[in-house]
């Protein structure tokens, strides 16, 4: 049997105004199954925040069936940019010289 894979989200979170809207930033693919992606790892690959703060109004979750409809229709439509969880490993294992 195939090892299950699953795939994360890097989203933007818009909470001043209701109902709050959600900007898929980043979609993270064959993630193995029981492996959390976080903001350690994500942040090897790229920094997302705002205001100078770092993953200020950013959320990182699982996508899953009930995950809201705006990521849902983001990873659908390909909004947002995607790597692999082996891409993304790559950034977080580089060797210093």
């Amino acid at each position: 049997m195939a090892n299950k894979k699953s795939t994360w989200v890097v989203y933007h979170l818009i909470h001043v105004t209701f109902p709050y809207r959600r900007i898929a930033k980043l979609f993270i693919t064959d993630v193995p199954e029981g492996v959390e992606v976080t903001w350690d790892l994500v942040d090897c690959y790229r920094a997302f925040g705002e205001f100078g703060i770092p993953h200020a109004n950013h959320r990182i979750e699982k996508l899953t069936n009930d995950s809201p409809s705006d990521i849902k229709r983001a990873y659908k439509n390909r909004e947002a940019e995607f790597i692999t969880f082996d891409e993304l490993l790559r950034y977080s294992n580089v060797e210093d010289d």
